[in-house]
C-alpha cells in the first residue's frame, strides 16, 4: 500500500531514472551517444517505435548523414510557422511533413522554404517563391494544402507536382529559357526563383553581358514605343 506513494514522490523528486534497452542490427560506432529521433505509435497494437527508417531513407536520397537529416528535421518541427499546422495532426501526418519539407530543403533551402510557407499558409502563395512555384503548377498549392492538412498520399503528390513544373520549364524551347533565364540575371525575382527552385540556376550563370545588354535595349525600345501612342 506505500508502494504508490513512495513511488510517486521518487517522479516528483526527479530521483527515479528510465532505462530502455534496444536491439540493434550492428555495434554502435560510440559507447555511449545521444539518440535524436521521432517516434511513431501503431494504432493497431498501441506501442511506438523509433522511426528510423525514415531517417535512413532521407539520408540515402540527400547524400547527408543521418545526424545532419534529424537535425533538419527538428528544426522543421519546431518552425514556429508550422506549430498549428503539426499540432493538429497525427504522428504520421507529422513525420510526412516534416520528412517532405527536410527532403526539398536539401535539394534547394529555397524551394523547402517556400513550400514550408504555403504548408503553413493553407496553400496560399505569399512570397516570391510559393508565387513563382504557383504560377508553374497550381498544382503545388493544392499539394501543400492537403499535406497540412495530414491527407494519406500528400507528400508524393506535392513531388509529383513540384516535378511537373521541372518538367515545364525544361520543355520550354531554347528561346524561352535564354529569356528566362536573363531575366533572372537582370534581377526579376520571379525569373531568379523559377530557376533556382527547380535546380536550373546555372542557366542564369551561362548569361552573358551581351544578351543582358540587348534585353534592357529591347526594354527601352518598347517604353518608346508605348509613349509614341
Amino acid at each position: 500500500s506505500k508502494a504508490l506513494p513512495r513511488l510517486n514522490k521518487l517522479f516528483v523528486s526527479k530521483d527515479i531514472s528510465k532505462t530502455y534497452w534496444a536491439l540493434v542490427k550492428n555495434k554502435p560506432k560510440k559507447d555511449s551517444d545521444t539518440l535524436i529521433n521521432w517516434l511513431i505509435k501503431n494504432p493497431k497494437n498501441n506501442k511506438s517505435s523509433a522511426y528510423i527508417k525514415e531517417v535512413d531513407k532521407l539520408a540515402k536520397a540527400t547524400g547527408k548523414q543521418r545526424d545532419e537529416i534529424s537535425g533538419a528535421m527538428n528544426e522543421v518541427s519546431n518552425d514556429k510557422r508550422l506549430k498549428g499546422v503539426l499540432a493538429g495532426l497525427d504522428e504520421t501526418a507529422r513525420l510526412a511533413v516534416t520528412s517532405t519539407v527536410t527532403m526539398l530543403s536539401a535539394r534547394d533551402a529555397e524551394l523547402g522554404e517556400a513550400v514550408k510557407e504555403m504548408i503553413a499558409m493553407g496553400g496560399v502563395p505569399y512570397s516570391e517563391s510559393a508565387v513563382a512555384l504557383s504560377l508553374l503548377n497550381p498544382g503545388i498549392a493544392a499539394a501543400t494544402k492537403a499535406l497540412g492538412d495530414g491527407v494519406p498520399g500528400a507528400a508524393d503528390q506535392l513531388t509529383i507536382e513540384i516535378e511537373k513544373a521541372r518538367q515545364t520549364v525544361l520543355k520550354m524551347s531554347t528561346a524561352e529559357k535564354d529569356s528566362l533565364a536573363v531575366r533572372a540575371a537582370m534581377g526579376d525575382q520571379v525569373a531568379l526563383t523559377t530557376l533556382s527552385v527547380l535546380g536550373l540556376g546555372n542557366l542564369v550563370e551561362s548569361v552573358s553581358a551581351a544578351q543582358i545588354e540587348k534585353q534592357k535595349n529591347k526594354k527601352q525600345l518598347t517604353k518608346g514605343e508605348q509613349k509614341l501612342y
